[in-house]
């Protein structure tokens, strides 16, 4: 067997492709869960939209639209920022992906980020520099969504409306950005560090493939790619003026956010005020992120309906308000992403059947 044989390329076809399907098992079975968990507002959400006003419900898929959009808004802008090639238009897809695997999984963000790895694998895209700048995606998400918290702790404190168990949650994320700030600048100020964290995760990969059968010799450390990353936050601290384009576009991700559970509110005949709605939107941001399961299940639903209830929305709105609310915010972009995810597991086969022919035809 000469070493173009292709019965290693197709032991290495199968272990991906059982690799693959486990991710997907893995994948459906948290989308089941997470619709399981919310089986009950299935009914009421079909009877809110069918009484609801029509023209307001298409606003808040309008909103919708432009939350999706402005995230990979966030990801182009950061891909100029350190010299990659990527519009909007070409990042939508792996945008949705990693945002289904950010709603199923309690991953600070970073869960999305293998989606984006496979795409720089696929296009020719240096490692280094594409989770640079997904890095910066997750920092200026955390950075508009905080700027935003504080502004409604503000009219929320003025208003009389802050709890203890809001000002709990709040301390509590503080808490989780300083320590994940620190962490990442402590690790990307030096080039020591970045490389240190680099061959960790090599070494991890290199163990993952041998058990796979992908690969059999000893793991040899490449510092390249380290040091792309870390020369490439570098050129941002020098120039944070790059991420101006990014920092724009998650602030219309929190807007669209608010966007969409005025226009819900308003849908249902409530009255509420665009600072209801901001608020509301923040705090069930806040208590999906503090809570232990993915997706805030639970979490998000309790607390944006005691905010509603404690601005004097009716009780029946605040039900309806709330399944509404999670169908945009929540459902149609995990539904959205596992879409995209499934498309780009078919652009990889497709993108890796005419190696395997060409292995084949010179054994």
């Amino acid at each position: 067997m000469t070493p173009q044989s292709p019965e290693p390329a197709a032991a290495v076809l199968r272990a991906g492709r059982w690799v693959r399907v486990v991710a997907w098992v893995i994948v459906i079975a948290a989308a089941a869960v997470f619709a399981w968990a919310n089986r009950r507002d299935i009914p009421d959400a079909w009877h809110a939209a069918r009484t609801a006003n029509p023209w307001w419900l298409l606003a808040g898929l309008g909103w919708t639209a432009l939350y999706l959009v402005g995230q990979a808004g966030m990801y182009a802008g950061a891909w100029r920022a350190v010299g990659l090639q990527g519009s909007m238009r070409e990042l939508l897809q792996p945008s949705l992906a990693g945002g289904a695997l950010n709603i199923v999984s309690k991953s600070a963000g970073m869960g999305g980020l293998a989606v984006f790895l496979a795409r720089a694998k696929r296009v020719g895209e240096p490692a280094g520099l594409v989770t640079t700048a997904y890095t910066g995606v997750v920092v200026i998400a955390h950075a508009t969504f905080t700027l935003t918290l504080a502004v409604v702790f503000v009219v929320m404190w003025v208003d009389g409306h802050v709890t203890r168990l809001e000002l709990l949650a709040g301390a509590i994320f503080g808490v989780y950005v300083i320590a994940q700030v620190a962490v990442l600048a402590g690790a990307l100020w030096s080039r020591a560090a970045v490389r240190r964290v680099y061959r960790t995760a090599g070494v991890a990969a290199h163990v993952g493939r041998r058990l796979l059968g992908r690969e059999h010799g000893a793991f040899v450390p490449n510092d390249e790619a380290a040091d792309e990353l870390f020369e490439a936050v570098s050129a941002l601290r020098r120039a944070p003026g790059r991420l101006a384009g990014a920092l724009a576009w998650g602030m219309a991700v929190e807007l669209a956010g608010a966007g969409l559970l005025w226009s819900v509110l308003q849908a249902l005949g409530e009255p509420a005020s665009p600072v209801v709605a901001l608020s509301g939107y923040a705090m069930t941001v806040l208590f999906s992120t503090v809570g232990v399961l993915p997706g805030g299940l639970g979490f998000a639903e309790a607390s944006l309906g005691a905010m509603l209830r404690s601005y004097g929305v009716s009780l029946p709105g605040t039900a309806a308000a709330v399944v509404l609310f999670r169908i945009g915010e929540a459902w149609i972009p995990l539904a959205a992403g596992l879409v995209a995810l499934r498309l780009s597991g078919r652009e990889r086969r497709d993108a890796a059947a005419p190696a395997f022919i060409e292995e084949g035809e010179g054994s």
